[in-house]
C-alpha cells in the first residue's frame, strides 16, 4: 500500500521553537550572538548585583544556564546520520553559533544554500560547490585534516567522479527522529540529494543530504578501521 506523501513529511521531525521565534532571534548569527549575550548579562547582573530574593534569584540562574545550554541542546544535525557501523563527517558543518542559525532554517523552511559534488581530486580531497543566493563558490575538504572546508578559486581539471548505486548510499545512513519508526526506510530517499561519489582509496563516499525544505549539507560515510 502507497504511503501518502503528506504522511512522509509529518513523520520529518518537526522543530522544537516556533517560527516566529525562529525569524526574529535565531536567523542571523549576530543576532543570535547579541540576544545571548543581553540575556546572559541580565542574568549574571541579576545574580552579582541585584537582591530579587530566592526565587527571582533562581529564574535568574536558569536563564543563564539556559543561554549557555541552548547551543548544545539546539545544535544542529544533517537530515541523515550514520547508520550503524559508519562514521560520518560534516562537510558542510555550520560551527557552534552557526549551528543555532541552520537549525532554525529548518523551521522556516529556508535552503540558503545548495551544494554540487564535482568529485575526488587523486591527493584524497574532495570537491565540491555552494550555490548561495546569486553567488557559487567552489570548496574542497580533506577528512584527513581537522581544519574544515576551504574555499578556493579554481577546481582540478580532472576529478574521480566514482560512484556507488542509490540502494548502497542509502544504507550507510539512517533518517533522524523519523516516527512512526516504520516510515523511517521510505523517508530516507526524500532526505537523500545526491548520488555516492567515493574517495580515490576507497573508505569515504559523499553524499548530500537535505531536510524536507530546509538546509543542506555534504556529508562523508565511512565505515570505521
Amino acid at each position: 500500500m502507497a504511503i501518502p506523501a503528506e504522511r512522509l513529511l509529518e513523520s520529518h521531525p518537526t522543530e522544537p521553537v516556533p517560527a516566529l521565534v525562529n525569524a526574529v532571534f535565531f536567523s542571523h548569527v549576530s543576532t543570535y550572538v547579541l540576544v545571548s549575550a543581553i540575556g546572559l548579562a541580565l542574568g549574571v547582573a541579576a545574580l552579582v548585583r541585584g537582591h530579587p530574593g530566592w526565587l527571582g534569584r533562581l529564574w535568574a540562574l536558569i536563564l543563564v544556564l539556559a543561554v549557555v545550554a541552548f547551543p548544545w541542546i539546539y545544535r544542529y544535525q544533517p537530515a541523515l546520520g550514520a547508520a550503524p557501523g559508519y562514521e560520518m563527517q560534516i562537510v558542510t558543518q555550520p560551527g557552534f553559533f552557526g549551528g543555532v542559525v541552520k537549525m532554525s532554517q529548518i523551521g522556516l523552511e529556508e535552503r540558503p544554500c545548495q551544494y554540487e559534488l564535482l568529485g575526488w581530486s587523486a591527493d584524497h580531497r574532495l570537491y565540491y560547490q555552494a550555490t548561495c543566493g546569486a553567488e557559487t563558490q567552489s570548496w574542497y575538504y580533506d577528512p584527513s585534516q581537522d581544519d574544515g572546508a576551504r574555499q578556493v578559486a579554481a577546481v582540478p581539471d580532472t576529478l574521480g567522479q566514482a560512484s556507488i548505486s542509490e540502494d548502497s548510499a542509502l544504507r550507510m545512513v539512517r533518517a533522524r527522529g523519523v516516527w512512526p519508526q516504520d516510515l523511517e526506510p521510505v523517508t530516507r530517499p526524500i532526505l537523500l540529494r545526491s548520488q555516492g561519489y567515493v574517495s580515490p582509496d576507497g573508505r569515504w563516499t559523499a553524499m548530500i543530504t537535505q531536510h524536507v525544505y530546509g538546509p543542506q549539507d555534504v556529508v562523508l560515510l565511512a565505515r570505521p578501521d
